[in-house]
């Protein structure tokens, strides 16, 4: 009897935690990445809506078939992305930026021909030098990342030393965005490959003359993003990755 009454106790303990947290997540109203499972078990236990959760997407097929036409023509200046909060790969960028390519941008590139999006961060939390170059835009939380990727000319993802398999890199990938990237990520994804689907950087120092190079091969850009996709499809999308992946656990 001792034992049956505890677990009607722990029961109701349960039943009452998960009608709290169904309380609380109804006021959430920003949007995140989460399995249809869990989508169906919020559903189960009361969620109003579950619309501002998003499946993960193996393939972004759509979005690179509906990809924004290249700004070049509507737009007057040069969008470089950089994505993330300040996490350590962030807090390498800026010194990379800092130290290797606002020198060369400024000396090389009027200040209204070039801008720098910085996704995920405000304008209050970036270092206080940041702040004073008007070509520097920090756009704190954005909807819809892959409108980002579409609508940038060149996504800066340059690391000095390597921080593992980069998503972001993936995702930009998915949708033929043209990227500016380090031998390290090469280490994650041994498909990417210099002047051919991406843009790859062996030496730090050299990162600022890239980019001016990178800005004046219009040509060869389409070229990299067509490639950038086809490579996505090739080694990432679920048509191979997912695949291997299903072969693998059915195995065992």
């Amino acid at each position: 009897p001792y034992k049956f009454l505890k677990s009607i106790i722990s029961l109701i303990k349960s039943h009452l935690f998960q009608k709290k947290m169904i309380k609380e997540f109804n006021k959430i109203d920003y949007r995140f990445t989460h399995s249809k499972d869990y989508v169906n078990d919020l559903i189960k236990y009361g969620a109003i809506s579950c619309d501002h959760i998003i499946p993960p997407i193996h393939d972004v097929k759509k979005n690179f078939l509906e990809k924004v036409k290249d700004t070049e023509e509507n737009r007057s200046y040069y969008k470089i992305l950089i994505v993330g909060l300040m996490s350590s790969v962030n807090l390498s960028q800026l010194d990379i930026l800092r130290k290797y390519v606002f020198p060369t941008i400024e000396n090389n590139v009027s200040n209204k021909k070039i801008q720098f999006h910085f996704i995920g961060i405000a304008y209050d939390n970036l270092p206080d030098d940041f702040k004073e170059k008007d070509y520097v835009i920090a756009r704190g939380y954005v909807e819809d990342i892959y409108t980002e990727l579409n609508n940038c000319d060149l996504l800066f993802s340059v690391t000095p030393r390597p921080f593992g398999f980069r998503v972001r890199l993936a995702e930009a990938l998915s949708i033929g965005t043209c990227i500016l990237t380090t031998k390290f990520d090469q280490v994650s994804l041994p498909f990417l490959k210099d002047n051919h689907n991406c843009y790859i950087i062996d030496d730090i120092k050299n990162t600022g003359r890239k980019i001016l190079e990178i800005i004046e091969s219009k040509e060869k850009n389409i070229y990299i993003k067509q490639n950038a996709r086809e490579a996505y499809v090739k080694n990432l999308s679920y048509e191979t990755a997912g695949k291997k992946y299903e072969s693998l656990f059915l195995k065992n």
